[in-house]
């Protein structure tokens, strides 16, 4: 049987770990730092037509796509992007998009009232699993070197097998908090951070996703150029490849037009597209993003897909716009939902991951869990919500955002572990105080209301908001898989390897169950079970699931008691594979 993986570390932000600054990052090769960080060294000079400095979307084990924007037009598509191997600190530039096609050329744009023009280039015939340069030009028979005296990014196409790691962040694109400061952190430290490519959980831009909220290199202002400012996504974007969920914000044609994807999505049958949504709920008529796709790295699964709505167009759904996410995406004939259970059902990989902006779990006030994503835990093997179709077709682990907050979540019984990851620099949120969910295993938030952090289950409290900001790195090497959070203070925190090897063995069941009343509560007891695997507890009343603890846990506690009921408990590991009931008591 599988070991359930433990807390490697926590650290705190006094932590020797903790970076002094970005120009030099010990545990990055040498020469892929130089490639990484140079725009941001002393001299380093991009042209002065370029305002997005290049970066990259849509990577496969073939391809990637290269997006940038200049202040005139481009001559051509054609030499707009020369590529090829690195050689020591330099780049043998062998390939040019003169050969490429399906090329986006000259799309005008207007950010802080000027007009400047987007050009997306797709780079092929690439190998698997190699590391590439490349730099961007005017094109023509006069071709200007954008880059400059800049040295040429480098970034690594998607593995077909052996390990990889890759980042995941939320909620991001904000400069209205401490002038961005935390969100700089974050994006030096994932351009840092070895990372293969990045996936975002949704809400980009903020507040509304506009090229103006995007920005660019010279553009600035309050919520002006906060994705593609000098100081966010162009250091890690130029040599990590971004794929991103929709949210709730920024849901238009801008989306589409600045994060290319088209490879990915038909390779994988998905949908990338401005729809028609109309006649659920008596919401208004419009049109969104239709944003579904998978892609494989290594020996892993990616699914990038929609959960997410307008909070402003909710109709009569008393459920608001949780409620219409599930009624246009998650019944059970909606389009999605069938594109997802074929997909997931045709490819067995060994392991999956689902990103998707809604949160299954999360201790907060304003962006709470969304029960219309949740399966019924007295119906584990049911697959007619979007968690029971994830955990019945082999989804390891969900990462969402939404909560502008850290939280990682056990997996009840038919149930998918998940991570909020909504710390990417958007205003971040306390934890629902007093509220903490017996699943909620970690979490951190902050109010900048009070100023103090808040924390649930084994975290401890933040004292500063540089604590909450954060991205996760994410490592997989065969079934094994650690996620990595890493916060704005450089510190790693609440690191956890999990084990998903293959198997059918249920934990031994826990034992020497006892109930006690205290005053209106009633306090259950036991002895764990003692199978090493254990990765979460299952409490039940007269038959029914009440509550999932930590594998560690040997008390629960029921507030809400009902005379007579008989207790159970029982042990899971993280293939679902659940023991026998434990000794039952009756109060």
């Amino acid at each position: 049987m599988p070991v359930y993986g433990v807390k490697r570390h926590s650290v705190s932000s006094t932590s020797p770990s903790r970076w002094a600054g970005y120009g030099v990052v010990a545990c990055v090769a040498a020469t892929t730092v130089a490639v990484l960080l140079a725009p941001n060294q002393a001299g380093a000079t991009a042209s002065s037509l370029l305002m997005r400095y290049p970066y990259l979307t849509d990577v496969t084990t073939n391809s990637v796509q290269v997006t940038f924007d200049t202040k005139t037009k481009v001559a051509s598509a054609n030499g707009a992007v020369r590529w090829g191997l690195p050689n020591g600190a330099g780049c043998s530039l062998t390939g040019s998009s003169a050969t490429s096609t399906n090329n986006t050329v000259n799309s005008p744009i207007t950010v802080a009232g000027v007009t400047e023009y987007l050009t997306s280039v797709r780079i092929t015939g690439l190998a698997a699993g190699t590391e590439y340069c490349y730099r961007v030009y005017t094109g023509g028979s006069s071709s200007v070197d954008l880059l400059a005296s800049d040295s040429a990014p480098r970034f690594k196409t998607l593995p077909t097998t052996g390990p990889l790691s890759f980042a995941v962040l939320g909620d991001w694109g904000d400069n209205t908090i401490a002038g961005g400061a935390n969100q700089k952190s974050i994006d030096a430290l994932i351009a840092g951070s070895g990372a293969q490519f990045a996936v975002s959980t949704g809400d980009i831009a903020y507040n509304t996703g506009t090229q103006n909220n995007y920005g660019n290199l010279v553009a600035t202002g309050s919520a002006v150029s906060q994705v593609f400012g000098a100081d966010y996504w162009k250091v890690p974007g130029a040599s990590i490849p971004l794929f991103t969920t929709t949210g709730n914000h920024g849901r238009s044609t801008t989306f589409l037009q600045n994060w290319k994807q088209a490879a990915t999505v038909t390779a994988s049958g998905g949908r990338y597209q401005m729809d028609s949504y109309s006649g659920q709920d008596a919401t208004v008529a419009t049109s969104y993003p239709s944003v579904w796709y998978a892609f494989n790295a290594g020996n892993a699964r990616f699914y990038v897909i929609n959960a997410d709505w307008n909070d402003n167009n909710i109709g009569n759904a008393a459920g608001g716009a949780y409620q219409v996410d599930r009624d246009y995406h998650w019944q059970t004939t909606s389009t999605e939902y069938q594109w997802l259970k074929a997909d997931l059902a045709n490819n067995p990989a060994a392991l999956k991951f689902a990103f998707f902006h809604y949160p299954l779990r999360a201790d907060s006030a304003t962006e709470p869990s969304d029960t219309y994503l949740q399966n019924d835990p007295n119906n584990p093997k049911g697959i007619g919500r979007l968690e029971g179709l994830l955990a019945n077709n082999g989804v390891n682990l969900a990462f969402n955002g939404h909560a502008h907050l850290y939280q990682r979540n056990l997996a009840p019984p038919g149930g998918v572990t998940s991570y909020v990851t909504g710390g990417g620099g958007g205003k971040v949120s306390p934890v629902n105080k007093g509220a903490c969910s017996p699943t909620n295993a970690y979490a951190v938030g902050w109010s900048y209301t009070n100023a103090v952090g808040s924390k649930c289950g084994a975290a401890a409290v933040p004292t500063s908001d540089n604590q909450v900001y954060h991205f996760l790195k994410v490592t997989v090497n065969g079934t094994s898989v650690t996620v990595s959070p890493m916060n704005a203070a450089a510190a790693t925190f609440d690191a956890v390897t999990y084990n998903f090897a293959a198997d059918t063995t249920a934990p031994t069941a826990p034992s020497a169950l006892t109930a006690t009343t205290v005053t209106t509560t009633v306090r259950l007891n036991w002895t764990g079970s003692k199978s090493t695997d254990v990765s979460a507890q299952d409490v039940y009343r007269n038959g029914l699931w009440l509550a999932t603890v930590v594998g560690t846990a040997r008390t629960y506690t029921d507030r809400a008691p009902i005379a007579g009921s008989s207790y159970t408990v029982r042990a899971h590991d993280l293939r679902g594979n659940q023991s026998p009931n434990s000794n039952a008591v009756i109060k």
